[in-house]
Order: structure tokens, then sequence, then C-alpha cells
């Protein structure tokens, strides 16, 4: 699980399993993984190799099933443009880039249409919420890891007609108040401490591309600063925008190869026998969101 346009949270987390546990249908993993996958220059953001078909347990304990299918050439231009075109009236992201310098950028395209969650924030407030029935139910599973969280002060769940969650809204736990060293400041509880707690709930060190993709705003250094702002901000005004997909293009433009990874999870809460999955569910999202 990555931050990408952030950071490649290239270390694990430590597991939290108060409230999530995983099935007993899952193993460990069944995925062989290439002996060298990650070049030493290779850049952070980049895919670090094309992933095998298989399953794995996050360090959250949420299962994963992850379907890899190979794009042919002759479809890659097509698959771009249906993405562009998709992204003029749904939700999305897609990164290209041209250009490439060791350390900094790199020749891939990646990209996505109608992620089931999506990560929000501003001050203190933040959001999850669910943007189809997959997303519904994920938020399920990202409940637990939040209320166990010290960094989160409160956190209501929105209850969907049809089942799941519709959304999750919290508040961060104020500043400590305490003066800290420059390397310490960010360890604040903030916005950023959410987001962490997002990531551990669905990291594994071999899955190249699943992760949280969107964009951070300036006023989020105000959560390490104690600065007041001057100017006024615009209500819709968002300091972080993430979006969690569940199916991903990959185009590497250098090897001229591409692939689609599509994910699926399944779990369930402590005490509940239901296990919790998204198999069976569509991914849709509504239009011109």
């Amino acid at each position: 699980m990555r931050v990408f346009l952030l950071t490649h949270a290239a270390t694990a987390f430590l597991a939290t399993r108060r409230t999530t546990r995983t099935t007993s249908t899952l193993r460990p993993s069944t995925i062989q993984y290439p002996e060298h996958p990650l070049p030493p220059l290779l850049s952070l953001g980049a895919p670090r190799f094309r992933p095998p078909n298989g399953t794995y347990v996050t360090a959250g304990g949420v299962g994963v099933a992850r379907t890899v299918r190979a794009v042919a050439k002759d479809d890659v231009d097509d698959r771009i443009e249906a993405l562009v075109d998709a992204l003029d009236e749904r939700r999305g992201v897609l990164l290209a880039s041209s250009y490439e310098f060791p350390g900094r950028y790199a020749r891939w395209t990646v990209g996505f249409k109608d992620p089931p969650v999506l990560l929000s924030g501003r001050g203190r407030d933040f959001a999850l919420s669910a943007l189809n029935a997959r997303g519904r139910v994920m938020l399920q599973m990202f409940e637990g890891a939040l209320r166990g969280d010290a960094a989160v002060d409160a956190l209501d769940a929105t209850p969907h007609a049809s089942g799941g969650y519709a959304r999750l809204a919290g508040v961060v736990a104020p500043p400590t108040g305490v003066i800290l060293k420059e390397e310490e400041r960010s360890k604040q509880p903030s916005l950023m401490s959410v987001v962490r707690r997002v990531v551990q709930t669905l990291y594994h060190p071999d899955d190249p591309q699943l992760g949280l993709y969107g964009a951070l705003g300036y006023d989020l250094m105000f959560q390490f600063e104690p600065v007041n702002p001057t100017l006024e901000r615009r209500g819709e005004q968002r300091d972080v925008a993430l979006y969690i997909p569940d199916e991903i293009l990959v185009v590497d433009t250098k090897e001229d190869t591409a692939w689609t990874i599509a994910y699926d999870f399944n779990w369930c809460v402590a005490g509940d026998p239901e296990v919790l999955d998204t198999r069976s569910l569509p991914r849709d999202g509504a239009t011109r969101p």
C-alpha cells in the first residue's frame, strides 16, 4: 500500500488487528515475486514490476485477491484515450510522463476510473466516502482501524440504505502543544495520521501499485506549524483528496508493455462470523461528480 504523489511508504507499519482478522480460506501468500523487483535508482512512484496473480494478507489483516491481465500493444493507446474520455465525467486519475531522470521522473503511465473510496480532509476534519457499492463495504474495514487510532479524536459512521457505510467522518485529535524537534513535527496528530492508518491497513511490501492516489494542499503544513492564515479560504477547499482504486491500468512506455491490476478484498470484523467480500460487486461509479 503506497501513497502516490505524496510518499512511497517503503517501510512496513505495525499491524493493527484489534477489530479485523483474516479469513480462514486465505493463506499468507500464493504469489511468486521477482528476485530483484526494485532497481536501486528507480523513480519513486514508478511501478516496480509487473506483479503476478495471487492472494495475500495485508499488515492490517485484509485478504487481497489480485488479478493481472496483459494489455495487447495494439490496444494500449485506445485504452489510454478511453480513460482520458471517461475522466471528463467520472472520478479517477491519470498520471503520464514521457521524460525520465533517475530518482525523479520515470516514463510510465498509470491511471484508473471509478475508485470505490475517497479520503478527503480539511483542517482537523476528515472523511472517507464510499463512491459505489464496493466502497460501502470497504469502509467497514477502515472503521475499526480508525477507531483504534489514538490520533483520531472522534469518528461517526453513516449507514447506507443498501448496507455498509456511505461515509466515515471524523476529527483528528488536537496537537499536543509540546515543542518538538524538527524531524518529529510530522508525527503529531494530523490528517497525515489518518493517511498513515489507511496505508497501514492495506500495506503489503510486495504490491507495487495498490495505494492512495491524489493530492495534498499547501495548507496541510499548518497541521505541523502554529501559523494563523490571514487570507480567507474557499468553503470547498480541501487539504487532502486521495482515491483508493481497485482496478489500475499500468503502461511501461520504455519496455512497450501494459497490464491492468484488479483488486478484491475480504475480511471479517472481530466477533462477527460474516465474511465481507467485494468480489460479487460491480466496479462502477457516478458520472459528473
